[in-house]
């Protein structure tokens, strides 16, 4: 939130955090800052997944799909069970064509650059998100926290959940 009072709740909390927690966000600040590729997380969202022009993208895509086409062989074989399957091959080229706009010198490396910024940002984002949840607790949880027990999940084989239900004679079908 940019307006007035969205800054000043931001000030507000962001003098109560310790200083860990304060300097991670403002490193997260200054990465989201950055532009083009130097912050690869906004830019790869920004560039594939949204907000952006439906021709610019379909015309950009297209010709690096057929980039990523030429330089990699696909193959599929027909079986009587399941065997490869096409439902995943736009996931796939898709991470291709990102992978090589990331600029690595192949998919591989290319990968590992975007999986490293993503794991160095989440882990300031994460150490940020627990400091908040400190200041929160310290501020509106009277007493500190109460441990309590939680009961062990059901195991799945324990659960039944009927395939077909009949509908209570009261209720009506649109």
């Amino acid at each position: 939130d940019t307006s007035d009072s969205g800054e000043k709740l931001l000030k507000k909390y962001l003098e109560l955090l310790k200083p860990g927690a304060k300097k991670n966000f403002e490193e997260l600040k200054k990465y989201f800052n950055k532009k083009g590729k130097k912050c690869l997380i906004k830019w790869v969202r920004n560039k594939y997944a949204f907000h952006n022009d439906k021709e610019q993208i379909t015309k950009q895509i297209t010709k690096q799909i057929k980039d990523v086409l030429d330089e990699h062989v696909f193959q599929w074989y027909l079986t009587e069970v399941h065997g490869n399957s096409f439902y995943f091959m736009s996931e796939e080229i898709s991470a291709m064509v990102i992978a090589k706009d990331v600029g690595g010198e192949d998919l591989g490396a290319s990968l590992d650059i975007f999986h490293e910024e993503v794991v160095s940002i989440s882990g300031k984002l994460q150490k940020v998100i627990a400091g908040c949840m400190n200041v929160i607790r310290k501020k509106y949880i009277e007493g500190g926290l109460e441990k309590i027990e939680i009961p062990a999940p059901l195991n799945l084989k324990d659960v039944f959940i009927p395939y077909f239900t009949k509908l209570s004679s009261k209720k009506k079908v649109l």
